[in-house]
């Protein structure tokens, strides 16, 4: 049904010769109430940015918010999908640390899901969220997700060296050569060893002994290679940052 409203809105656009069906999309993405379902604005909006430039429906509207207003939808859609309804005001005005905790507080994959998109888009910096996200994605093994989470939060120490390793050992202890595209996804495992921001996170034993199973231990050479590097950057960085100061004090 979303689908086919998409579509219709966009083939009126086309028969129109001026600007009446614009106006009515808009009417449909801005509604005066809050009775518009949250997918017709959002479908409407995203016609109006298919066929409008965003320099045009910034003057048509008034607003300079619109990409943030379309990702709210996205989100407030979602949590009506998951059953909660909510209007954008009351999204866009809750504390995202708060509703991220009631979605925690549900204790399902779904919740789960939704929390990890909301504390990476609004960059939520909380230690006490980040260590539940992290223990319930583990939980559920959302290893594709914490894959790409994982290195976003690598400023924060508490628990990433046992996630890492809880990751790279189930992503390893899945592999084995008879499976369909090994060389592919062994490929993306090392990759995924190699983002690790930490050196001394990684258990490289165990890391060993996996590459030794698939006969694959030439790979290690790349991740002792690539941790050499990361670990002489980080060391001049600092040598750098030392040497500044020092020059700094011999001025004064």
């Amino acid at each position: 049904m979303r689908i086919v409203r998409f579509i219709c809105f966009r083939a009126c656009y086309i028969l129109q010769r001026d600007n009446e069906f614009a106006s009515f999309l808009l009417s449909r993405a801005f509604p005066d109430t809050d009775s518009q379902p949250t997918s017709v604005r959002l479908r409407a909006l995203q016609c109006l940015f298919a066929i409008k430039s965003y320099d045009s429906l910034v003057q048509m509207t008034g607003r300079g918010d619109l990409k943030y207003y379309l990702e709210d939808l996205h989100f407030v859609m979602e949590l009506e999908n998951l059953g909660f309804s909510y209007t954008m005001e009351e999204f866009q005005s809750w504390s995202k640390g708060d509703l991220i905790q009631y979605l925690l507080s549900r204790s399902n994959t779904y919740c789960t899901r939704l929390a990890f998109k909301l504390i990476v888009h609004y960059q939520v910096k909380e230690t006490t969220l980040i260590n539940e996200i992290l223990n319930q994605m583990m939980s559920y093994n959302m290893v594709d997700e914490l894959v790409t989470f994982l290195p976003k939060i690598s400023d924060m120490n508490n628990h990433l060296s046992s996630m890492w390793n809880s990751i790279v050992d189930t992503l390893l202890s899945k592999c084995h050569p008879n499976m369909d595209k090994f060389e592919s996804e062994f490929e993306r495992i090392i990759r995924t060893i190699i983002s690790c921001p930490q050196v001394d996170y990684l258990n490289t034993d165990n890391i060993e002994y996996h590459l030794t199973r698939l006969n694959r231990k030439e790979a290690m050479s790349r991740i002792f290679i690539h941790n050499k590097l990361v670990q002489n950057t980080a060391n001049t960085s600092l040598s750098n940052g030392q040497a500044e100061l020092n020059g700094g004090d011999s001025m004064l």
